[in-house]
């Protein structure tokens, strides 16, 4: 079976390489097809063979998106319109299409967590490109999965885990929001459900009905506040006491005003697992642990 990925340095994308070395994959990075360059999209798929496209691109910078039209138009192109383009020319040629969005398409003041067909109600840009994304593919053609993930994670920069955990080596008091509630979720984690969603998809001849949207999380939730606690229990070790934690809670908007910025951040982004699970993985174990794994490792 041949792969293409979409995106090569990212932190998906290297880990889908781990995941997915038994088969036959190309990586289409930046210099090779350059989505910003919406036109020649469809010139430049076309140079390869394909049964499967994986697109793992995307512009998530999202202080940058929100305060620079430059930024957003960019994030614009890369996370909405280019995905149009692609899942025309992957529907045009029975192509089986993966992409992965996020949990910025809530607004987050529900409290319970979000199915895959709740109301989407974005509260950002970087969110509503995102969003215009999914329903661009979903527009588009069938023969597709896009996959919500939320809080990534893992060992290749940036992201909240490596910014913590240096914060933490230069011994820094750390202000972290106790509000805002999720499921921190490892690229690794991603790419493994991602591969079993390949294996079934080749047993079944290429022809499944594992489509549409599905949330790809770990079991349980959290706060930043209490995930970095975790971190930095991991991090110190067993002599560690808790009475000299680094790490101080505060609120949202108390963050705002600390760090001055505007952008409203979803209080509550829980994604309910349950088709991930009776579909794929139904073996999924609390996020904690695949975090206590991944430190633990290294």
């Amino acid at each position: 079976m041949k792969i293409t990925i979409l995106g090569q340095s990212g932190q998906l994308a290297q880990e889908l390489q781990k995941y997915l070395k038994s088969y036959e994959l190309t990586f289409l990075n930046r210099e090779k097809l350059d989505l910003l360059n919406i036109n020649k999209i469809n010139e430049v798929l076309s140079k390869y063979r394909h049964d499967i496209i994986i697109n793992t691109t995307g512009s998530n910078k999202v202080e940058e998106i929100e305060n620079n039209d430059n930024e957003y138009e960019r994030a614009n192109i890369i996370n909405n319109l280019a995905l149009e383009e692609i899942a025309k020319y992957c529907s045009d040629n029975d192509i089986y299409f993966i992409s992965y969005s996020t949990d910025y398409v809530f607004d987050g003041k529900q409290d319970a967590p979000y199915l895959e067909n709740s109301l989407t109600n974005p509260q950002t840009r970087y969110g509503i490109t995102k969003d215009q994304g999914e329903k661009r593919i979903l527009a588009n053609m069938s023969n597709c999965l896009i996959m919500r993930v939320s809080w990534v994670y893992s060992n290749v920069a940036p992201n909240f885990l490596h910014t913590i955990l240096n914060l933490l080596k230069n011994n820094k008091q750390i202000k972290v929001v106790s509000d805002q509630f999720g499921t921190p979720t490892s690229s690794s984690f991603i790419a493994f459900v991602t591969q079993q969603l390949i294996n079934k998809y080749e047993s079944y001849n290429n022809t499944f009905s594992i489509l549409g949207i599905m949330n790809v999380v770990p079991d349980g939730d959290t706060s930043w506040y209490l995930y970095a606690r975790l971190i930095e229990e991991i991090y110190r070790g067993t002599n560690f006491n808790l009475s000299d934690s680094l790490i101080k809670n505060i609120s949202s908007d108390e963050y705002s005003r600390i760090f001055n910025t505007s952008i409203n951040r979803p209080r509550y982004s829980v994604l309910c697992n349950t088709k991930m699970k009776k579909t794929i993985f139904k073996d999924t174990k609390l996020w904690s642990s695949y975090l206590r794994e991944l430190l633990e490792s290294t």
